[in-house]
């Protein structure tokens, strides 16, 4: 028979005995109900065969009691087992802070369930954490749960843990945690084992910082200056960065040299830095641009083996000198009736001038002599131009001034340019430098003999004396105009 509320036994084998033997055997139903029939009135005696009772993770208590009918009158009688089964339920939460950093706390709630049937006590819970000594449970609503604990019951534990950079690194924060209860039925320490899991927020990160500054304290930069370049390399996240490294793509630099390691070698933590040193050397091209550019990389590995890298750049401005000079001298030619000028510009700047260009006021086209390419000019260069113009009739008994000029732009677009100037005076007869003028040698005496005209050595003759007359009149005009030269 089967008491309202109790759930019912099936298949359970029920003896019959009489004087210690076993009459009859029966099953109780579905319903937990057994009956002997065909039996005589007398004494008998009851006995449940514990071993077809149904299994259990617990322990069977029995339970039965004499319903009030005496033995042996045929009336019913109950039994009962009531599976004993002590059980925990364990849940572990964490909330990670606000900012993940090396100190920051880490928030645990545990909330442990009687999930069994029996009561228990001695009630305990432990956290791997503890071995740190940073970490206490604080119990709610009532501390006294932890020495009772009634089926269906629970206890809330709080607690908090630091973080540690380590546990950072890994990316999520772990507490291990471990529950006991003690029951009667079964005599026994009933444990479960939970773990809570809370992901961080990581942020592996490298931030770069280059400077520059030029040694040359000079007017003017020259190829061969030297940029001293200093480049800050920083963990700004909050992971640990491992083989952290700079590099430079850029032309000209020397090795990089890292002042010290605040610890291990290319080993970042959170918040370290470290400086590396470095110096460029300046070209023409720097010169030629106004200014010199750094790049810099830095990179390095994350916890998780993913890389973290960076890049930066800086730009040092050189100082610009675009300077261009003109130099014209000018004489009359010795040897005909023109004037001479030599022309010589030279770039005496620090920049590559393009686009120069020479004129002359007294001359529409020039044929200049460039040293290397047309119409370039490199710092130091010079093109040089040689030109002759014959006399007008405008330019005889004046002064001739002559202008010429010279320009370039450097590759930034500023414009340069420099002029000269001469002034020549021009004859209003040109006479030519003696020394250029032809010697006419006196013709010998000719005179009549019997074979003709002879010449004669000591005599002047008629034609002797005609071409000695004419030299005369040159001469004296030579004379005349160097004269009017001199009173000029």
């Amino acid at each position: 028979m089967r008491d309202a509320g109790e759930p019912p036994l099936a298949g359970v084998s029920v003896e019959l005995l009489q004087n210690s033997k076993v009459v009859e055997t029966v099953k109780t139903g579905k319903d937990g109900v057994y009956t002997f029939a065909g039996i005589y009135v007398d004494e008998y005696a009851l006995r449940v065969d514990e071993s077809s009772l149904p299994e259990t993770t617990g322990e069977w208590m029995d339970t039965s009691f004499d319903a009030g009918t005496p033995a042996g009158s045929g009336g019913p009688h109950d039994f009962g087992f009531r599976n004993q089964i002590p059980g925990l339920s364990l849940q572990v939460e964490g909330n990670a802070p606000d900012t993940v950093a090396a100190g920051e706390l880490v928030t645990w709630n545990v909330t442990l369930t009687n999930s069994g049937n029996v009561d228990l006590s001695m009630i305990d819970v432990v956290s791997e954490l503890q071995e740190s000594g940073d970490y206490e449970y604080v119990v709610t609503p009532d501390p006294g749960a932890m020495n009772h604990l009634a089926p269906g019951a629970s206890v809330q534990l709080s607690a908090t843990s630091p973080l540690t950079q380590e546990v950072i690194d890994a990316g999520e924060a772990t507490n291990p945690v471990t529950a006991s209860g003690y029951s009667q039925v079964p005599d026994r320490i009933n444990t479960v084992e939970e773990e809570g899991v809370v992901t961080l927020a990581v942020t592996p990160r490298l931030d770069l910082s280059v400077g520059g500054a030029l040694d040359n304290d000079a007017d003017t930069t020259r190829p061969g200056d030297k940029v001293t370049v200093e480049i800050v390399i920083s963990n700004t996240g909050n992971q640990t960065i491992t083989g952290a490294e700079i590099t430079s793509p850029t032309d000209g630099m020397s090795d990089i040299t890292i002042d010290g390691w605040p610890g291990d070698e290319k080993v970042l933590l959170p918040g370290q830095s470290v400086t590396g040193t470095a110096t460029v050397t300046v070209t023409q091209d720097d010169i030629d641009a106004g200014k010199i550019s750094v790049d810099a990389v830095t990179s390095g590995t994350s916890p998780k083996g993913s890389a973290v890298t960076q890049d930066g750049s800086t730009t040092v401005d050189l100082v610009s000198a675009p300077t261009i000079d003109l130099a014209m001298t000018s004489e009359l030619d010795p040897a005909g009736d023109a004037i001479l000028y030599s022309l010589s510009s030279t770039n005496t700047g620090n920049q590559t001038l393009e686009d120069v260009a020479l004129s002359h006021s007294l001359a529409s086209e020039l044929t200049v002599a460039w040293p290397g390419k047309d119409g370039m000019l490199a710092p130091g260069e010079t093109a040089t131009v040689e030109l002759r113009v014959p006399f007008t009739d405008a330019m005889r008994g004046t002064d001739v001034l002559a202008t010429a000029l010279s320009e370039g732009t450097t590759r930034l677009g500023v414009a340069v340019n420099a002029t000269a100037s001469t002034s020549n005076t021009v004859p209003a007869v040109f006479v030519p430098d003696e020394k250029t003028v032809p010697q006419v040698k006196p013709a010998p005496e000719l005179v009549e003999g019997p074979q003709g005209l002879l010449a004669v050595t000591g005599a002047v003759g008629a034609v002797g004396v005609g071409v000695l007359g004419s030299m005369l009149l040159l001469a004296g005009a030579i004379l005349a105009l160097r004269k009017r030269r001199q009173d000029a």
